[in-house]
C-alpha cells in the first residue's frame, strides 16, 4: 500500500514539474469580436486609471487566464472578465501556452473633449496596449423650474 501511495505521489510530482510555463509571444492583431467598452457605472463614478495584467493564451488565440499585476481592483476585475472572452491573433506555433503583458488605460474626458467613446488596440511584440476613453457629461439639475412651480 505504501509503495502504491509513493508511486502515485511521485507521478503527481512529475506531472507538476512537466507542466509548461507560458512563453512570451507576440500579439499580431485582434479578433473583431473583441470588445472593451467603458462601463457606464465607471463613468458615473468617474473611475479612471491604468491596469497592468498578463494574459495567458494558447497559440490558437483563446485567452486561458488573466492575471492582475497592478491597478484599481474595480477596473482590473472588469478587464479580466472582458478579456477572458477574447481571441487574440498571434504568430505562435505549437502547443505551449503564450503570455503577453497588457497595459490598459481607462481615461475620462470632459464634455468639451473628444467624441463619445474610443477604443484603441496597439500590439507591439509581447506588449499589448489598450486605450479606452470616454467623455463624461456634467450632471446639471435645473432647480429654478422646480422652485417656480412650488410657489
Amino acid at each position: 500500500m505504501k509503495k502504491i501511495l509513493f508511486l502515485v505521489l511521485a507521478i503527481l510530482d512529475l506531472v507538476s514539474i512537466c507542466q509548461a510555463e507560458p512563453r512570451w509571444c507576440s500579439v499580431t492583431g485582434q479578433d473583431p469580436s473583441n470588445v472593451l467598452v467603458y462601463p457606464p457605472i465607471f463613468v458615473a463614478a468617474r473611475i479612471s486609471g491604468v491596469v497592468v495584467s498578463r494574459i495567458i493564451y494558447m497559440p490558437n488565440g483563446k485567452v486561458e487566464k488573466v492575471e492582475q499585476v497592478f491597478g484599481a481592483p474595480m477596473l482590473s476585475t472588469y478587464l479580466s472578465s472582458a478579456m477572458m472572452k477574447w481571441i487574440v491573433k498571434t504568430d505562435a506555433v505549437g502547443d505551449q501556452p503564450c503570455e503577453t503583458l497588457v497595459i490598459a488605460k481607462f481615461t475620462l474626458h470632459d464634455p468639451t473633449g473628444r467624441g463619445p467613446e474610443e477604443f484603441r488596440f496597439i500590439a507591439e511584440g509581447s506588449i499589448l496596449q489598450l486605450s479606452i476613453s470616454r467623455q463624461f457629461a456634467e450632471q446639471f439639475v435645473d432647480y429654478s423650474y422646480q422652485e417656480s412651480r412650488d410657489r
